[in-house]
């Protein structure tokens, strides 16, 4: 474990990852229902329900944990891909522009 010591409050830090999170560069498993509105709960694991329930219903929600740790779990992973090393003929090439979850 890391200890972490967040900056802003927690709308901020979900505010500045929904950007990655409504381009789909985040993965849950799971699959939408056939109107593509919502989860499948026949095919979405618990967890993933409970956590999109919680996002969907912050600020508001009587629980947020789930969401401020995406968020900072987020944040951490984008500033990992931000600062690889960047490898090719020259010792500079592409760096990853998405990452998988």
């Amino acid at each position: 474990m890391v200890g972490v010591s967040p900056q802003g409050d927690k709308s901020a830090r979900a505010r500045a990852v929904a950007p990655q999170v409504e381009a789909g560069n985040v993965y849950l498993p799971g699959a939408p229902n056939a109107k593509h509105t919502d989860y499948d709960p026949s095919v979405t694991p618990r967890w993933v329900r409970q956590l999109v329930d919680e996002c969907a219903s912050f600020p508001n929600a009587a629980h947020d944990d789930q969401v401020d740790a995406l968020s900072q779990a987020l944040m951490r992973m984008a500033h990992a891909v931000a600062t690889m090393p960047r490898f090719g003929r020259s010792g500079r090439g592409r760096r990853h522009a998405r990452y998988g979850m």
